[in-house]
């Protein structure tokens, strides 16, 4: 799809729904607590289902090096909430949650 047309917009507007939460955790501005609290498995369901389109998405823009990949804040977040790249932190955060509770 030409990239100055309305509809990627529109087509593309849940992506950067995600990737754009990814960047607020990223920042700080959410906590990955409460991503997983209200919406881990709507992430980790729609990653399963934007996956293909964005590998393909991926494939059609030259990549240069050191810069982040199309959507990558939205597969840094599913990774976190999969339990993968958490910091020493945020591991322990998740496992005094899953052991005492909160």
């Amino acid at each position: 799809m030409d990239n100055r047309k309305p509809e990627r917009h529109l087509f593309l507007r849940e992506l950067s729904f995600f990737d754009d939460l990814g960047a607020m955790e990223k920042l700080g501005g959410v906590s990955l607590q409460w991503i997983e609290a209200t919406m881990k498995d709507m992430v980790l369901e729609r990653w399963a289902l934007w996956e293909p389109t964005i590998i393909e998405l991926r494939s059609r823009q030259p990549q240069v090096r050191g810069d982040q990949p199309t959507y990558g804040n939205f597969e840094r977040i599913v990774r976190k909430l999969s339990g993968q790249d958490l910091s020493t932190i945020q591991r322990l955060k998740r496992w005094i949650v899953l052991t005492i509770g909160y």
